[in-house]
């Protein structure tokens, strides 16, 4: 199982240097296992190469981040720097939740944004690795303020209600910025059917929130109609749908994160503009906050509102 979970590093590794470094691409295939945590039949391990610390479940990268004190705060692909910047949506949110951990990327930036962000993770492993090499506050006492984590199956949690699970909420519905960033290999759409979304907007956010998603798709027919799907679907959800390619290209030919924003109500981000983000490198963190709202897949809102076309649904 290493084989085939190593090479898929040093693959991923090579082919793309991620937004917010300039290091040059590794020489030869040297790594380091620094970590593996083995759940049955699979792995979560820890790998470092080329100064690039990578969490792996089995031969997929479901987080990484860099070595270097100077960039560890810096998101090592474009599609978590997006995400993040749900903590500057011009109505900021007050309690968030993260379906889906990874290395905790997102709710590590939110919570230091003073956004509390309660995440659910099916996999202990997972959370334990984030936690131990990565940044991520794992608070297992009674009271966390700044979130708590839940070891379960996000789809189970979906399912059920906020006083099942003892959340407590002023409001009807307990979060105001809600995000899925889930890989499920076994079925990529488990939680991008329409009766998925449905459940997050009656039953955990509230009626002003923000639902982010995030899928790794394509930009380029035919493969793009997954994600073309998606957008489909959320609009038929809700009233005001984003989409946001991580890449300036528009005709980007590989996999790539594509994040989805979503709410009833009209919404707009509020990006800081100062020091390091007034005129930023290129293909740097700060480059990808300032210049990500130019990366919308605007002519799907066309061409989803144009065409009757299929929407992502469980299969009955």
């Amino acid at each position: 199982m290493l084989i085939p979970l190593i090479s898929l590093v040093l693959l991923w590794t090579a082919a793309a240097q991620p937004a917010g470094t300039h290091l040059e691409p590794a020489t030869d295939d040297a790594y380091d296992m620094v970590s593996r945590i083995d759940v049955d039949d699979s792995v979560v391990a820890v790998v470092r190469r080329n100064g690039v610390l990578h969490l792996l479940y089995d031969e997929t990268i479901i987080g990484a981040e860099f070595d270097d004190p100077y960039l560890r705060k810096q998101t090592a692909f474009p599609g978590f720097t997006i995400m993040q910047c749900a903590a500057y949506l011009e109505r900021k949110p007050t309690k968030a939740l993260q379906i889906g951990l990874g290395i905790g990327s997102v709710p590590s930036f939110l919570r230091e944004m003073d956004i509390p962000t309660d995440v659910v993770e099916i996999s202990e492993a997972v959370v334990t690795q984030a936690a131990d090499y990565f940044q991520y506050e794992w608070c297992e006492e009674d009271e966390c303020p700044q979130g708590r984590t839940v070891v379960m199956d996000g789809l189970k949690f979906l399912a059920s209600k906020p006083e099942d699970l003892d959340i407590e909420t002023d409001t009807e519905n307990p979060y105001d910025l809600f995000i899925v960033d889930v890989y499920t290999g076994w079925n990529p759409f488990a939680f991008f059917v329409r009766e998925e979304m449905l459940r997050v907007r009656e039953n955990w956010l509230t009626t002003d929130g923000v639902l982010v998603m995030n899928f790794v798709g394509y930009m380029q027919d035919p493969r793009a109609a997954a994600p073309k799907s998606i957008y489909r679907t959320l609009q038929s959800v809700f009233k005001y749908v984003k989409c946001f390619r991580e890449m300036e290209a528009p005709d980007e030919p590989e996999a790539a994160n594509i994040v989805f924003y979503a709410s009833d109500k009209l919404f707009d981000f509020n990006l800081p503009s100062t020091g390091m983000y007034k005129d930023p490198p290129a293909h740097t963190f700060f480059s990808v906050v300032k210049n990500f709202p130019k990366w919308e897949c605007a002519s799907w809102h066309l061409t989803t509102t144009l065409k009757p076309q299929l929407l992502l649904r469980h299969a009955c």
